[in-house]
């Protein structure tokens, strides 16, 4: 097809294809499962339609996040709400990641996923981790906003990232490895700070440390990094742990950083309220990027249609699958797309006003 092998490398394309389609079946049943008994009390799902011999559609993978983190439970749950629309359970969410999923939809290997804006960009003009162009790739719905998290024990003389690499503080620095989303995430960061790869710190005595996120937990907790880099929705449930085992302090990402970010790489400003985090005693200025589901563009619009109708209706729902979506407003759902909506998307926009 066109857009084969447009993620350098590859190497997520073995990983899937070495997975079942049956375990990935019952992967996804079981999250599901657990999300469900867990939140029972906390938000009664809303009702859904019945389903009519005119929404019987096929098998479709909604590609999100690893199998053990949070957009697996929210794929599954918006999943489960989508699926009410239609006969059978066609709709499964299925582990994946912020940067593969775009090549991953392209290709043709799943029909709905979930990334981030930037990620959207550098695939549409193939750049990045992206060897070609994807053109076929089209937005859904704008979700919650993922939080970029910089992190450092108290003893370093910076309250910013800016301050911390302006003033060539050489310290460890703990962060997801190259090929996560996190990482791509923090490159951006880097590069508006003057280092085109990340390893330029190295120059003035700084380290970096990579590890996944548990590894980067236990790195924090055991001494073994100055600094953690991590991107959760808040409250984060490792941070919480990390800060709660040994004392630290939020960095900003505020001043002219942020205004390159926010204006020219898709981020938004974001504040984590004061006391959100042990030992956070003021409000704490940073960046966040909204989490996209998107589809491929010849998704059938009246499956799109109702995929979106399903998110904009079950907020108290999808609460109770994941406490993110506190900060979840239907009515913002097509702020900070970046690539063109699909046709089933807009028309139910239309329809409850959304768009013209």
């Amino acid at each position: 097809m066109e857009n084969k092998n447009i993620i350098r490398g590859g190497s997520f394309m073995k990983f899937k294809k070495n997975i079942s389609l049956f375990l990935i079946c019952m992967l996804t049943l079981s999250l599901f499962a657990g999300c469900t008994a867990n939140n029972q009390e906390a938000a009664e799902p809303a009702e859904a339609p019945a389903a009519s011999e005119e929404t019987k559609i096929d098998s479709m993978e909604y590609v999100s996040g690893g199998a053990t983190g949070s957009w697996i439970k929210i794929a599954a749950g918006i999943a489960e709400k989508a699926n009410g629309y239609f006969e059978g359970f066609p709709i499964s969410a299925t582990p994946g990641g912020s940067v593969q999923n775009p090549a991953v939809v392209a290709m043709g290997d799943a029909e709905i996923g979930m990334s981030y804006a930037p990620f959207f960009v550098m695939a549409e003009n193939g750049e990045g981790p992206y060897e070609k162009p994807s053109t076929n790739l089209r937005a859904v719905a704008s979700l919650t906003p993922t939080v970029l998290h910089f992190f450092a024990k108290n003893e370093i003389e910076a309250d910013s990232v800016s301050e911390l690499i302006e003033k060539e503080i050489p310290v460890t620095i703990g962060m997801p490895p190259n090929g996560a989303g996190s990482n791509y995430i923090a490159s951006i960061i880097f590069s508006e700070l003057g280092y085109d790869k990340i390893e330029g710190i190295e120059e003035y005595g700084s380290k970096i440390f990579y590890g996944d996120g548990g590894t980067l937990t236990d790195a924090w907790k055991d001494g073994h990094v100055d600094v953690d880099i991590m991107t959760y929705n808040v409250p984060s449930a490792p941070i919480q742990e990390s800060l709660t085992a040994r004392d630290g302090k939020l960095l900003n990402i505020d001043g002219d950083l942020a205004e390159v970010l926010i204006n020219e790489k898709g981020f938004e400003k974001y504040v984590i309220p004061a006391g959100t985090y042990p030992g956070q005693d003021e409000d704490v200025v940073t960046v966040s990027l909204k989490i996209v589901v998107f589809v491929r563009e010849d998704v059938p619009e009246d499956v799109v249609y109702n995929l979106t109708k399903a998110i904009y209706e079950n907020k108290s729902y999808y609460v109770g699958v994941h406490s993110s979506f506190e900060d979840f407003y239907p009515e913002n759902m097509i702020n900070g797309l970046a690539i063109g909506m699909h046709e089933g998307a807009a028309k139910f926009y239309k329809e409850v006003g959304l768009v013209k």
